[in-house]
């Protein structure tokens, strides 16, 4: 059985509203590691959204650490001001889509990196959704939104246009826990 890690000190190296980075002491009987440095962010959310008439609803949308767009899953973080993790999900939801309503179910609570970052994406499956509003302002200007049958959406994930882990793997886990949403 491994050793329990302590961590002996922490000092903050950058704290704003974008990044929290810490340098960090762990030490495990004789082993000591320094520096050890932990990302801290909030914790995320990402909703598989499917649309009564059968649609899987993505965004395009640049992202600055590819250098690229990738398709995702609407997606964001659990802001201050959301009572809980659902809450984020729906308001990320209808911000980014425009959808709304519908059936909503608990995924997952993934741990993206338990290396460096210390913060949670948890994976909610929406569905039998209506389109309730346009975009955010903000959003309508960053992304574009699309709509996919079921059936391709694992194309997406071969082909590379979907690239971020924890949503691949919340959407395996949705379509296993929920085969008849998810079929052609």
């Amino acid at each position: 059985m491994p050793c329990d890690w302590i961590k002996l000190n922490s000092k903050c190296v950058i704290k704003n509203k974008w990044i929290h980075l810490t340098e960090n002491t762990f030490v495990a009987g004789e082993n000591v590691v320094k520096p050890w440095y932990l990302l801290h962010y909030p914790d995320w959310v990402t909703v598989i959204p499917v649309t009564k008439d059968r649609k899987v609803l993505l965004v395009d949308i640049f992202r600055q650490g590819l250098g690229n767009n990738t398709l995702e899953f609407p997606s964001g973080g659990v802001d201050k001001t959301d009572n809980n993790e659902l809450m984020a999900a729906k308001r990320e939801l209808l911000e980014e889509t425009g959808y709304g309503n519908g059936e909503w179910e608990f995924i997952a609570k993934i741990a993206v990196n338990t290396s460096t970052h210390t913060n949670y994406c948890y994976i909610f499956l929406a569905y039998d959704l209506d389109y309730v509003q346009e975009q955010s302002e903000e959003d309508k200007q960053l992304i574009e939104v699309q709509s996919h049958e079921v059936g391709s959406i694992t194309n997406l994930f071969y082909e590379e246009k979907s690239v971020v882990g924890a949503q691949i793997a919340g959407y395996y886990l949705a379509k296993e826990k929920y085969p008849n949403i998810f079929k052609s």
